[in-house]
């Protein structure tokens, strides 16, 4: 029982690391494509300790979405960008 209440907690804080991340990037991409970034750098950290995973989290999305608000450009709409490869390891 205490391990299902360990990874309601560590899925619980990702989920507030997306809301806080779609926050300071959502005028560039939607709650979605946070979430798919999220996901792929959780399971890129995934052998990192639980207590410390949301936070290895955070860093490594906001990293990734900041390189990826460079690569796509401040011009372009959704439509027309591709957030494919932001989840992919760099």
């Amino acid at each position: 029982m205490a391990g299902r209440e360990g990874v309601s907690d560590v899925t619980r804080q990702l989920v507030e690391v997306a809301v806080r991340l779609h926050d300071r990037f959502g005028a560039d991409v939607t709650f979605a494509e946070v979430l798919t970034v999220v996901e792929g750098c959780r399971r890129d950290l995934d052998m990192a300790t639980m207590a410390g995973l949301p936070e290895l989290v955070e860093r490594l999305a906001t990293q990734r979405l900041l390189d990826a608000r460079v690569r796509l450009g401040q011009h372009h709409t959704q439509d027309e960008r591709s957030w494919s490869g932001v989840c992919e390891r760099t």
